[in-house]
């Protein structure tokens, strides 16, 4: 495959957000991927900073464990890299939506129970680690 189409599929992939793409067969394998520069942090309007965190993949959006009714991660509290604060149901299998940071919840982005995109917005965090 001559460079200029992996260099037009690289940018078919930034502009559609995806950030890895693989390709199997029974004999045969391709991964794409491509250099991700870290999201830039955004202003809130009191001033402070604050990260999105946004849904990996397509799914219903829930804010709590069907099996739970208690927030994940509500309005106000503080979470941790790596704690889950959403769920996207897919089928019958939930993928966790995990924090990319240490940060308090300020802002849920999208309702319960709706359907979401790839790269949707779910929550706001202030981002704690920059505020020191």
């Amino acid at each position: 495959m001559p460079f200029q189409h992996v260099d037009e599929l690289s940018s078919w992939l930034a502009e559609a957000g995806i950030d890895y793409l693989e390709l199997s067969g029974p004999d045969r394998q391709l991964r794409l991927g491509r250099a991700v520069e870290p999201e830039l942090l955004v202003k809130t309007t009191d001033g402070a900073n604050a990260v999105t965190v946004k849904a990996p993949m397509v799914g219903t959006l829930l804010h709590s464990h069907p099996m739970r009714r208690v927030p994940l991660a509500a309005c106000g509290s503080l979470v941790r890299a790596g704690q889950t604060v959403a769920l996207l149901q897919v089928g019958a299998m939930l993928v966790p939506i995990d924090a990319p940071c240490d940060g308090i919840v300020v802002e849920l982005l999208a309702e319960e129970g709706v359907l979401v995109g790839f790269g949707a917005a779910i929550t706001r965090l202030s981002d704690i680690a920059t505020e020191a």
